[in-house]
């Protein structure tokens, strides 16, 4: 039984999780789409976009209802 020290996995990638400052769970990968799976495309306001890194300080969105892209600066 790997229980990696009692940490929970991410339901998404598998990755070691996190309790975050508001108590939530989060991914340890920050682009996860576990960590972003609130937020939502301005355009349709579907949540869950895809999500990649476009710079050290932010994130790139992709909608996959609409295919709006948008950035985001990371928080």
């Amino acid at each position: 039984m790997d229980d990696r020290r009692g940490q929970d996995r991410c339901p998404v990638c598998q990755g070691p999780t996190k309790q975050a400052d508001n108590g939530s769970l989060r991914c340890r990968k920050s682009i996860c789409a576990y960590n972003h799976r609130n937020e939502a495309c301005p355009r349709c306001q579907h949540k869950g976009p895809e999500v990649s890194s476009a710079a050290a300080d932010s994130y790139t969105y992709t909608c996959p209802e609409c295919m709006n892209k948008w950035t985001k600066a990371a928080s």
